[in-house]
């Protein structure tokens, strides 16, 4: 019965047009077809059922290898004979995701319906083009094929077997994995690099990727199968919704990219009008309004014309700008491609599909090198400017030191004539009392502790090892001037190498005299003093204690004048302190009862 009804079928296809005018496709295991050039068509009003176009006798003779309807309320019929030369299902696939309605009839009965018009669960093959197979015993099949579609672009159809069918949708789907995968690649780097930089341009920029990525998959209908597939109000309005949320996107990326509102207020103005237009499609995208999609047809070539000059304008002021200009040119070549192919004024090719996909990925990819380029350019700048601020921090440091250092110097040379009108009253004691022996005694050690008061009054610092001999040159004499008995004694910590630690020069000095002069004055027992040194834990300082068991305290007026020599190193420690910025440096007193008194010395390691 089935065979009596497709030979009936056959004679009415031979009553409307001769055999001659049907296009014979012998499908093998290997071969497969791009239905179009020399097969029949006609084009009817969507409404058209499968019994009316069998009387009609308009068929005309297709001179290309895709089909394109007058627009939205008519449906284009192809007609073709199908020859099985092996036992497999055969695949109808409408090579664009651009096609609302396709339907395929075998023999008088429907084979299927794809397309935009159907959710993903009405799909017998869920495929984001349009496909519909079938299988049947005959080995010669007359097929009727109806499609319509809202956009003003061509329809190629492939016919293939199964084995072809599933090759040919494995290699698309890898083709798009790739895609997605460069696209999700460059937005998961430049958010984690959002994430420790803090930049809002890579923020903008994440969500420029991301829209790009979800505006050509609704392009190809692959998102739409996969996520929403059963939402028919998402199927409809997903590539308007996607593509005015990327013109809003491309907007704020592009002002914050080029730098427009501080550098061209026209650009930065235009520019924010096309992002404000883009808004308005996208209500009413979600309005549903039907102009929407001319709408954002005419706002999509007219941005895209600007931003290609605006990329000519900027590539003469920057590198950036030449950067962007080369992404966006390879974007709308891409895409210009895609466009012409689709639109029929280049001959159609299945690789040709993936141009605009391919623009979109190497834009990506530029525009991440834009990134680049522009924060290693802040780096530098930042670098610059610290090296200068460090620069200009390191002249005032140094001037700052030399003042310091002229302070110190000039405080320094105080000490000479301090220290040497002691040792003179001294040396005039002795002549007076006509000591002659002591006196000459007292000059000699006096002249070896001169030599190395004049080598340290013009030295910055000296070490342990220097300072504790010159200490004990000085105590010698003093042991002459006064004729109390007192003991003296220097304690290094094992820890410190006392030939290569230095310290500033001249400080210890007038401690000691201020011991011998007033500690032990009216004092009956045998004075002592001990001169400790010992590192100060976690800081780059000598500590150094001075205690005596003398009545103290030093600086406790005898003679009605306060100790020129103390004065002087209280300013010093304060320069010191100033100079070497730690609050660590300076000298502390301690009384101890009932006699004795303690200094402590913070001197920095030079």
């Amino acid at each position: 019965m089935l065979n009596f009804i497709k030979t009936v079928t056959l004679l009415l296809v031979s009553l409307t047009s001769s055999a001659s005018e049907l296009t014979i496709y012998d499908l093998t295991e290997t071969q497969s077809y791009l239905i179009g050039t020399n097969s029949v068509y006609l084009e009817a009003d969507s409404s058209t059922t499968y019994n009316q176009v069998l009387s009609f006798s308009e068929w005309k003779r297709n001179m290309s290898n895709s089909f394109k309807p007058t627009d939205n309320k008519h449906a284009i019929w192809v007609k073709f004979i199908v020859k099985k030369g092996i036992n497999q299902r055969v695949y109808l696939t409408a090579e664009t995701p651009n096609v609302n309605y396709f339907e395929v009839y075998v023999g008088g009965v429907s084979m299927g319906k794809s397309g935009d018009e159907f959710i993903a669960s009405e799909r017998e093959i869920q495929d984001a083009y349009a496909t519909v197979a079938f299988s049947n015993d005959s080995q010669m099949d007359t097929v009727f094929v109806k499609l319509r579609l809202d956009e003003d672009f061509i329809v190629p159809i492939s016919l293939r077997t199964e084995q072809r069918y599933q090759s040919a949708y494995a290699k698309r789907q890898l083709a798009m994995g790739v895609y997605m995968g460069i696209m999700a690649s460059i937005l998961l780097y430049n958010f984690f690099l959002f994430l420790s930089i803090r930049n809002k341009l890579l923020l903008y920029y994440c969500f420029y990727v991301l829209l790009v990525g979800l505006t050509q998959a609704a392009i190809f209908g692959d998102i739409s199968v996969l996520i929403y597939g059963s939402n028919r109000l998402l199927v409809l309005l997903d590539l308007f919704v996607f593509s005015a949320l990327l013109g809003i996107a491309v907007a704020v990326f592009i002002i914050n990219l080029l730098q427009l509102k501080g550098s061209s207020q026209f650009h930065f103005r235009t520019v924010h009008f096309f992002g404000t237009l883009y808004i308005v499609v996208l209500f009413l995208s979600i309005s549903r309004i039907h102009l929407s999609g001319l709408f954002l047809s005419v706002l999509n070539f007219c941005s895209a014309f600007y931003l290609l000059l605006l990329g000519l304008w900027a590539s003469q002021r920057s590198t950036i700008g030449k950067i962007y200009l080369a992404a966006w040119s390879t974007f709308l070549l891409g895409a210009l491609v895609f466009i012409l192919e689709n639109s029929g004024f280049l001959p159609f090719s299945l690789w040709g599909q993936y141009t605009m996909v391919a623009g979109t990925a190497l834009e990506a990819v530029l525009l991440s090198f834009a990134l680049g380029y522009h924060f290693n350019r802040l780096i530098k700048e930042n670098i610059t400017k610290t090296e200068l601020i460090s620069a200009q921090e390191k002249q005032i440091k140094e001037l700052d030191a030399k003042v310091i250092n002229a302070e110190l110097t000039h405080l320094r040379s105080q000490m000479n004539p301090h220290f040497l009108f002691n040792v003179l009253t001294s040396i005039q004691n002795f002549i007076l009392k006509n000591d002659k022996m002591k006196a000459v005694k007292y000059i000699s050690e006096y002249a070896k502790l001169v030599r190395d008061h004049l080598n340290q009054a013009t030295s910055t610092h000296t070490s342990i090892f220097n300072e504790i001999a010159t200490l004990d040159k000085y105590m010698r004499i003093e042991k002459l001037r006064y004729p109390k008995e007192f003991k003296y004694s220097f304690e290094v910590d094992s820890s410190i190498d006392q030939k290569l630690t230095f310290i500033p020069p001249l400080f210890l000095q007038p401690i000691l005299e201020n011991c011998v002069k007033h500690a032990f004055k009216d004092n009956m027992n045998p004075g002592v003093i001990i001169v400790q040194f010992r590192p100060l834990e976690e800081h780059n300082i000598v500590q150094v204690i001075v205690q005596d068991n003398g009545k103290g305290p030093m600086n406790k007026p005898s003679s009605g004048h306060r100790s020129k020599g103390m004065t002087i190193i209280q300013e010093r420690l304060v320069r010191l302190s100033k100079l070497y910025q730690d609050d660590k440096i300076g000298m502390d007193a301690l009384i101890i009862d009932p006699h004795g008194f303690i200094v402590t010395l913070n001197l920095p390691i030079l």
